[in-house]
C-alpha cells in the first residue's frame, strides 16, 4: 500500500527569540506593519522610511530579538523536501513519522514544506521503488528509510545524478552517494547484546548462541551480524548456528521449528537483529526451555514477552530522533546554515537496553 502525506501548512518568519518566541509577526502586529516591512528594516539595502526603520529596531532591541541570516527567507522560493519510506514494521513507520513531524514544527517558519510517500515492503520492496523516487527529483531535498538494501545501490547512485541531496534514515545503502545519514551504532547495538547474553549466561556451562538475523543484503543487518560475532567470540560465547529470515516475520514462522528444532536443547541463548521476532518470541513461549533471548526494537509483541518472562532484554534504537536528525539537519544543509563538505557524515543516536524494570518507559514510545 502506497500512500501520501502532506504538510504544506507554511508560514515564513525570521529566525525566533527562543526565550520569548518573538518573531516579526510579532513585530509587525505591534507596530501597525506588514510581516515584509519589518522584514526589510534588518536589511541596510532595502527600501524603507528611515523613521519606519527606526522604530523596528527599537521594536526588536526591546524584545531581544536578533534577526539572523535566514531574515531574507520571506522573499525566497519555498523548500520542498521528499521524504520515502519503506517499512516492513508499523511501529518503525510511525516512529519515523513522529519524528519527522515534531522536527517539522520546529523549522516550519523557515518557508519551508514535506511531503511523505510510504510504501509497505510487503507490496513493493525499496529496490522496486524507481518512480516513487524519481517523482522527487526536483525537490531541493530527500529523505530515504528502507533503502540500506545492497540491491538499491544501483537505484540511488543513478538517483543522485539528477539530486545528491540524499539523507538516509536509520540505514544507510553502502557506497552511494549523501549528505548525511541518521541511524543507530549497529557495532555498539552487537556490543551490547553480546554482553547481555554473556552476563545472562555467565554461571551457565551452556553458553551456545544462535543468531537471526534480517536481511543480510542491508547493511544494518549485515554490520550488526558480523560485529556479533566479534564480540561474542571475545567474550567465551559460541555461535552454533544462524538464519537470515529477511526480516520477514513470515519467513520466520515457517522456519523456526526447521531451523531450531534439533538444536533447541543445545542453544543457551538467542539474539535476533530484526524487530520482526513475534513469531520467535511466540514459538519460544511455548517451549518448556530456559534461553535466554535478546531481541531489538520495543513493539507490542516484544513488550509483552518482556512482561512474561520469554524475552530476556530488546535493544531499542530511537527512531523518533533519528528522524529528527534527519530532517533538522537537511533543513539546516538547505537553508545555507551547515557545512556539507564532508558528505559521509553520519549521526548516531542511542541504543537502550530495555527490560522489564524500564520498560514502561519505552513500550508506549
Amino acid at each position: 500500500m502506497t500512500s501520501q502525506i502532506s504538510a504544506t501548512d507554511c508560514t515564513t518568519s525570521e529566525l525566533i527569540n527562543i526565550k520569548e518566541k518573538i518573531t516579526i509577526y510579532t513585530l509587525a502586529e505591534e507596530l501597525s506593519m506588514t510581516p515584509s516591512m519589518v522584514s526589510r528594516a534588518f536589511n541596510q539595502n532595502a527600501k524603507i522610511a528611515e523613521e519606519k526603520r527606526m522604530a523596528v529596531l527599537k521594536a526588536a532591541e526591546k524584545h531581544g530579538f536578533i534577526p539572523n541570516k535566514f531574515a531574507s527567507r520571506l522573499s525566497m522560493k519555498t523548500i520542498r523536501i521528499g521524504i520515502l519510506i519503506v517499512y516492513k514494521a508499523e511501529h518503525v513507520r510511525d516512529g519515523l513519522l513522529r519524528g519527522f513531524r515534531d522536527a517539522f514544527g520546529r523549522v516550519r517558519d523557515y518557508k519551508l514544506e514535506y511531503s511523505v510517500t510510504q510504501i509497505c515492503a510487503s507490496e513493493k520492496s525499496a529496490h522496486e521503488c524507481r518512480d516513487e523516487l524519481f517523482a522527487m527529483k526536483d525537490l531541493d531535498g530527500v529523505i530515504l528509510s528502507g533503502f540500506g538494501s545492497s540491491l538499491c545501490h544501483e537505484l540511488i547512485c543513478d538517483f543522485a545524478k539528477v539530486n545528491p541531496n540524499i539523507v538516509f534514515v536509520q540505514n544507510v545503502c553502502d557506497d552511494t552517494p549523501y549528505l548525511l545519514a541518521s541511524k543507530h551504532d549497529e557495532e555498539l547495538a552487537a556490543s551490547i547484546a553480546a554482553e547481555l547474553l554473556s552476563q545472562r549466561l555467565h554461571y551457565s556451562k551452556n553458553k551456545n548462541i544462535f543468531v537471526f538475523t534480517g536481511d543480510r543484503t542491508s547493511s544494518v543487518h549485515k554490520r550488526t551480524f558480523d560485529a556479533f560475532l566479534r564480540n561474542a567470540k571475545a567474550r567465551g560465547l559460541h555461535i552454533i548456528g544462524d538464519f537470515d529470515m529477511k526480516d520477514r516475520n513470515d519467513i520466520l514462522s515457517e522456519n523456526i521449528d526447521t531451523v531450531l528444532g534439533g538444536l533447541l536443547p543445545d542453544i543457551g541463548g538467542i539474539y535476533i537483529t530484526s524487530g520482526n521476532s513475534s513469531a520467535l518470541c511466540e514459538w519460544l513461549a511455548g517451549k518448556d526451555q530456559d534461553i535466554s533471548l535478546v531481541c531489538s526494537d520495543v513493539n507490542d509483541s516484544v513488550s509483552r514477552h518482556i512482561e512474561n518472562g520469554t524475552v530476556f532484554a530488546t535493544l531499542c534504537q530511537d527512531l523518533e530522533t533519528q528522524a529528527k536528525n534527519a530532517f533538522e539537519s537537511l533543513a539546516q544543509i538547505l537553508l545555507g546554515n551547515s557545512d556539507t563538505a564532508n558528505n559521509t557524515r553520519i549521526i548516531y543516536t542511542d541504543v537502550i537496553p530495555v527490560f522489564l524494570a524500564n520498560l514502561h518507559l519505552y513500550k508506549n514510545k
